[in-house]
C-alpha cells in the first residue's frame, strides 16, 4: 500500500493521542518559549571551573563552541527571566565542508546544513549531553522544542549557479525557469552519496532558482541563491510530496521524538513543503509542531493552519517593526499604531479563534534586531508587550534580554559568551527584568479563571480599545495594555480609557465595561489606579514606558509587584535618579549607511558593540545630518561616548569615532531645571560641540 500523507495522518491519530508525554496545542499556548542557537548560547565548563569568555568572530560565520553542556549550565539564567520552555538549533550532523559565501567559507554552526539525519552534530556534544540537557529542561518543569529541518539538506563547496542560454523542449519541461524566463542550472553535479539517507538524486528536485512570489515555486526550487538574499550557494530541495521520502521522514521523527522525550517541534522552511507532508509529520511525531512560515501576508495562513498546529507570526512581526521604526516619518501608512491594530483583526478575521498558536516572536535568527531599529529602550519595552501579550505564543530569541542590536547577518547570530565579561548572561539588566515580569504575568494570568462569565487569557483574543497616531491601548481577557511609538524624550501623555466591551469589537468611547470605584495595577511600573464612577481609568504615560493594568485583587500572592505605589508617588519619584538625555549626532552618511552610539556605562552598550544603541535619522537633512537616541542615564555620571557607522547592507563596521574628549555629564541640577530632560549635541563632521541644552553635558 502507498503511505501517502493522507493515509497517515489516519494512521497515526492513535498514536497522537496516545502519546504519554506529548504537550499538545492547548498546553502550549500556556507556555513562552526562548530561543536557544546551540553554537552561540554557552560553552560548556572547562574542569567545571567558571566560564571564560572565549573569541568568537563573527563575521567568519565558523563553529564558535557552544554546546548542548553550555546549554545545560546555562539554564538558570532561562528560567529565571520565567521562560517555560526553550527552543534549540537542529541537533543533527551538518556538511562539514566550508561553502564559499560572499568571499568567505562559512561552516554550518546554525544546524540548518543537514548531511545525516540519524546522526548527531559532534560539534555540539554527544547523545549522552543531549539527553542530559533535555532532562534537566523536564526536571524544572520546563518543556523542549526542537528545529527540524526536512526541506533540504546542506549545500556542498563549489556550487555556482550558471544561465543556460538555450534548452531544447524536453529539457525546457522538466527544468523550471526563473521569473523572466531565464534558465538556470548548477555548473557541476552535487555529490548526493554524502547525505544519509537521501543519498540520490531521485530524492531530490532537479536544481531551478527560486522564485518567492510563486507557491509552486517555493516549494519545488532551491532555498539559497538569490537575487533578494544575495546568497552563493544553493540548498539541494527534498521531493517532500514523494512517498519515499515522506516514510523516511515519518519514521525518523517518531523515533526521534520517542527516544529523546522531545516536547514540540519547530519546523524550518515550512513554506517549502506541501501542507500535507507537515499534517503528516505533525501527527508521526505525536507532539504539538509550529512552523517557519514567512510570509508577510495574512491570506496564506489560513491553509497553512489547516496543516499543522501553528506558525510563526510574520504579519504582526513586520507590523510592530514598523510601527517603531518610522514613528516619525512624514506620511508613513504603516508607521502609526492603527497599521499594527489592523493587522491584529486581519488575522483574527482570517483566523478566528485560531491565533493561540501563533509564535508572537520579538526578534529572529533571521532578521534584524528590534534594537537594531531604535536604540530606545522604552520603544524596546513596548514592542516586547506587544509581542508577549497579544495573541499567541511568546517567543524570545537570545541576546534580546541584553538588547543586541545587530541588524544584519551574521551579526544578529552573536554569541552571549562573546559579550564583555560583565555583561554575560547577566540578570540585573533592565530588559532581561522586565522580559522577566512579563512571563511571570502572562503565566500567573494564564493559571487563573477570571471569573464566571468571561473566558480565560488564552481563549480570548486581544483587542484594540484605543489607538490614535502613537498610542495602542488593547485588552485581551482582564489584560489592559497600553503602548506608544513615542520613546523616552515625549513629554507625558494624559490618556482615558474608555473601557472595553466583552466583544472582540472595538468599543465606542461611551461604552462601559470597567467596573466602576475598582483598583487595578500597571504591573510595569507597580502603581496602583482606580476607575471612576463610570468606569474609566485614567493615567498617564510617563517617559514612554508602556503600561500594563490588570484588577489588583487578582494580583493578592501573584509576586509581581511587592510594593505598590499610588500616583501620586510614582509621578513624584518616577525617574528621580535618573536623567533623559537625548543625543543629537551631527553624522554625514551615504545611502545605505546607519549610526550607532557605544558608551561605557549600561545604557550605552557598556563598551560592546553588540549592545549599542542604534540611532534614529528620521529627522536627517542635507543641510542638518542629525541622528538621534535617548537614553535614561544615572544623574551624577560622567559616562564616554563614541560612535560607529555600521553598513545597513552587510552589517560590518565602517568607522568608528572615538574622541577622548567625548563625554556627558549628567548634572542633577541641570536635568531638574530642563525638567528632567537634556539635549547633548556633537558633530563628527566637525569634531567639535555644537550646542549643549541645559549645563553640564
Amino acid at each position: 500500500m502507498k503511505l501517502t500523507a493522507q493515509s497517515w495522518v489516519r494512521g497515526a491519530v492513535a498514536l497522537w493521542a496516545s502519546a504519554a508525554q506529548a504537550l499538545d496545542a492547548e498546553g502550549w499556548k500556556r507556555q513562552s518559549i526562548y530561543q536557544v542557537m546551540t553554537d552561540r548560547f554557552a560553552l560548556a565548563a572547562v574542569n567545571d571551573e567558571p566560564y571564560l569568555p572565549r573569541s568568537c568572530n563573527v563575521s567568519a560565520q565558523t563553529y564558535c563552541g557552544g554546546t548542548w553542556k553550555g546549554i545545560k549550565s546555562q539554564l538558570d539564567y532561562i528560567q529565571g527571566m520565567g521562560f517555560t520552555a526553550i527552543w534549540i538549533s537542529p541537533i543533527v550532523a551538518q556538511v562539514e565542508a566550508p561553502v564559499a559565501d560572499g568571499g568567505i567559507a562559512v561552516e554550518a554552526y546554525h544546524g540548518y546544513w543537514t548531511r545525516d539525519i540519524y546522526a548527531l552534530n559532534r560539534r555540539f556534544g554527544t547523545k549522552q549531553d543531549l539527553e542530559d540537557l533535555i532532562k534537566a529542561v523536564h526536571a524544572r518543569g520546563m518543556y523542549f522544542m526542537l528545529d527540524v529541518v526536512p526541506n533540504h539538506m546542506g549545500p556542498q563547496p563549489g556550487q555556482v549557479e550558471i544561465m543556460l542560454p538555450a534548452f531544447s523542449n524536453s529539457t525546457r519541461n522538466s527544468t523550471k525557469t526563473a521569473t523572466g524566463g531565464a534558465m538556470y542550472a548548477l555548473h557541476k553535479s552535487l555529490n548526493y552519496s554524502i547525505y544519509s539517507p537521501f543519498d540520490s538524486s531521485r530524492f531530490f528536485h532537479p536544481y531551478c532558482r527560486i522564485d518567492y512570489t510563486d507557491t509552486t515555486s517555493k516549494q519545488l526550487c532551491w532555498e539559497g541563491w538569490s537575487k533578494e538574499t544575495g546568497a552563493a550557494f544553493t540548498l539541494p530541495d527534498l521531493r517532500t510530496e514523494d512517498d519515499d521520502v515522506l516514510r523516511i521522514f515519518v519514521s525518523w521523527i517518531r523515533n526521534l521524538v520517542a527516544e529523546y522525550s522531545i516536547d514540540g517541534l519547530r519546523i524550518d522552511a515550512a513554506r517549502h513543503v506541501q501542507p500535507s507532508f507537515l499534517t503528516a509529520l505533525q501527527a508521526a511525531a505525536g507532539v504539538f509542531s509550529i512552523g517557519e512560515f514567512s510570509e508577510g501576508d495574512v491570506a496564506p495562513y489560513v491553509g497553512f493552519l489547516d496543516a499543522i498546529g501553528g506558525a510563526f507570526n510574520f504579519p504582526q512581526y513586520y507590523a510592530r517593526i514598523d510601527m517603531f521604526q518610522s514613528a516619525f516619518t512624514a506620511n508613513s501608512t504603516t508607521a502609526t499604531p492603527a497599521n499594527f491594530a489592523s493587522q491584529m483583526a486581519a488575522l483574527q478575521a482570517a483566523l478566528p479563534n485560531r491565533t493561540a498558536t501563533l509564535g508572537s516572536f520579538y526578534d529572529s535568527h533571521d532578521a534584524k534586531r528590534f534594537a537594531s531599529v531604535s536604540g530606545d529602550m522604552a520603544k524596546g519595552k513596548n514592542a516586547m508587550v506587544l509581542a508577549m501579550l497579544v495573541d499567541g505564543i511568546p517567543v524570545v530569541y537570545q541576546g534580546a534580554e541584553q538588547r543586541f542590536s545587530a541588524g544584519q547577518n551574521p551579526y544578529y547570530r552573536a554569541p552571549l559568551f562573546n559579550s564583555p565579561l560583565h555583561a554575560q548572561y547577566r540578570t540585573d539588566s533592565d530588559m532581561y527584568k522586565f522580559i522577566r515580569q512579563l512571563n511571570r504575568f502572562r503565566s500567573w494570568v494564564v493559571a487563573h479563571k477570571q471569573n464566571s462569565t468571561r473566558s480565560s487569557f488564552i481563549q480570548d483574543q486581544a483587542h484594540v480599545i484605543f489607538n490614535n497616531s502613537h498610542n495602542l491601548a488593547f485588552a485581551k481577557g482582564e489584560v489592559i495594555a497600553v503602548t506608544t511609538n513615542l520613546g523616552l524624550a515625549s513629554n507625558p501623555y494624559n490618556l482615558t480609557l474608555p473601557a472595553p466591551s466583552l466583544s472582540n469589537s472595538i468599543p465606542s468611547s461611551g461604552s462601559i465595561g470597567f467596573p466602576p470605584m475598582t483598583d487595578y495595577i500597571d504591573i510595569v511600573s507597580c502603581t496602583q489606579f482606580k476607575t471612576n464612577k463610570d468606569g474609566k481609568l485614567s493615567f498617564q504615560l510617563i517617559r514612554g514606558y508602556p503600561r500594563v493594568f490588570y484588577p489588583a485583587a487578582k494580583l493578592t500572592h501573584s509576586g509581581l509587584c511587592g510594593t505598590v505605589l499610588d500616583e501620586k508617588t510614582e509621578a513624584d519619584t518616577h525617574g528621580k535618579d535618573t536623567c533623559v538625555v537625548t543625543f543629537e549626532m551631527d553624522v554625514a552618511t551615504s545611502f545605505g549607511e546607519v549610526v550607532y552610539l557605544l558608551g561605557d556605562a549600561p545604557q550605552l552598550g557598556s563598551g560592546d558593540v553588540l549592545q549599542a544603541l542604534a540611532l534614529d535619522s528620521s529627522l536627517y537633512t542635507t543641510g542638518r545630518p542629525l541622528w538621534t537616541v535617548a537614553a535614561e542615564l544615572p544623574l551624577g555620571s560622567t559616562i564616554a561616548y563614541g560612535l560607529l557607522k555600521v553598513s545597513a547592507n552587510s552589517g560590518e563596521e565602517l568607522s568608528r569615532w572615538m574622541p577622548g574628549n567625548n563625554t556627558v555629564v549628567v548634572d542633577a541640577g541641570a536635568c531638574g531645571k530642563a525638567g528632567g530632560r537634556l539635549v547633548a549635541r556633537r558633530s563628527w563632521r566637525t569634531n567639535r560641540t555644537i550646542i549643549t541644552s541645559g549645563v553640564g553635558i
